[in-house]
C-alpha cells in the first residue's frame, strides 16, 4: 500500500552522519506492514555505504544531479497508491505513518507532512525539514514542493514534481 523514496548522498563531510541515520531510518519502516518497498535512491554519492539486505528495499545508485531529482526518480519506480517521501536522517515512528496514511484516506487529503519538528520519538531523535510550496510562474499550473516528510496519493505526482 505504501512505496517509501529516501533519497540520500554519502560525501566524505557527511559519510559518518549518512551511514549512522540511514540505518534508523530504515528500521521502524522495514518493520511496518503496510509498507511494501522502500527505494533508496544514492544521488551519485561518491562514497558506499552498506545497505540493509530487505525483499522490501530497492536500491537505485543515479548521476549526481540533486536530491528533486532523486526524489523524482524514486516516484518513478514506486508500485503503491501511496507514497511517502523520506530525507536519509528522518527517523519516523510507525504511528506517524498511520496517521499519515488516516488523513489521506479519512480527510481526502491529497498530501501530508510535517513542518519543521525536532522531538523524541519513541526515544529516538526524529528531526523533519519544513516544507514549502512555490508556484512556478514559468509554468502554469505546476506546483513544485520540497519536504523532508511527506505522504504523497501517487496520482498527485502527475500534477507535480520536486525541484
Amino acid at each position: 500500500m505504501i512505496s517509501v523514496i529516501i533519497p540520500f548522498y554519502c560525501a566524505p563531510k557527511l559519510h559518518t552522519h549518512v551511514k549512522f541515520s540511514l540505518q534508523l531510518c530504515l528500521e521502524p519502516l522495514l518493520l511496518h506492514d503496510l509498507v511494501k518497498e522502500i527505494i533508496l535512491v544514492d544521488d551519485g554519492s561518491p562514497l558506499r555505504i552498506t545497505i540493509s539486505e530487505s525483499s522490501k528495499v530497492r536500491y537505485y545508485r543515479i548521476s549526481h544531479h540533486g536530491i528533486g531529482y532523486a526524489r523524482n526518480f524514486g516516484v518513478s519506480k514506486a508500485t503503491q497508491p501511496f507514497i511517502f517521501i523520506l530525507d536519509s536522517d528522518i527517523i519516523v515512528s510507525k504511528h506517524l505513518i498511520d496517521s499519515f496514511l488516516q488523513v489521506l484516506k479519512e480527510r481526502r487529503a491529497d498530501i501530508v507532512c510535517l513542518s519543521y519538528v525536532e522531538a523524541y520519538v519513541e526515544s529516538i531523535w526524529a528531526k523533519c525539514e519544513e516544507l514549502y510550496w512555490r508556484h512556478n510562474e514559468s509554468q502554469t499550473g505546476k506546483w513544485w514542493l520540497s519536504c523532508g516528510c511527506m505522504m504523497v496519493k501517487r496520482e498527485v505526482f502527475d500534477k507535480i514534481k520536486f525541484e
